[in-house]
């Protein structure tokens, strides 16, 4: 079973939870079905593990993806 990962939509006040989702190719899933309706930036964290990736939605300013990860 993969990892929990929390999806997080970046809004101007910070951050809204969007949902969760048992690894990392679901989780790009949902945010491109979420981007499809609305473009944006989104954050996916795994609580667990501090691990984290920022993904910028195409057609919303550069599409990029950042990837960050502390060991625990």
């Amino acid at each position: 079973m993969d990892k929990l990962l929390d999806i997080f939509r970046i809004v101007p006040e910070g951050v809204r939870w969007m949902g969760s989702a048992e690894g990392l190719e679901v989780a790009k899933a949902l945010i491109k079905a979420k981007s499809a309706e609305q473009p944006g930036d989104f954050l996916v964290v795994s609580l667990e593990t501090g691990w984290k990736m920022e993904i910028k939605a195409p057609g919303y300013g550069r599409a990029a993806v950042a990837d960050s990860w502390r060991s625990p």
